[in-house]
């Protein structure tokens, strides 16, 4: 019974930290491209 469980576990373990990993950089990702087009808005329509 534990040599089922364990692995499935393990695999599930690996996958959160997988989707920890990916979420973090997506988010970064998004927080650089939305920096990114405030800046441009500012210098196309800035004052």
């Amino acid at each position: 019974m534990h040599a089922v469980i364990f692995p499935f576990a393990h695999h599930s373990v690996m996958k959160i930290c997988w989707l920890t990993k990916v979420t973090r950089e997506a988010r970064k990702a998004v927080d650089d491209f939305y920096e990114n087009s405030i800046r441009i808005f500012f210098k196309l329509y800035g004052t």
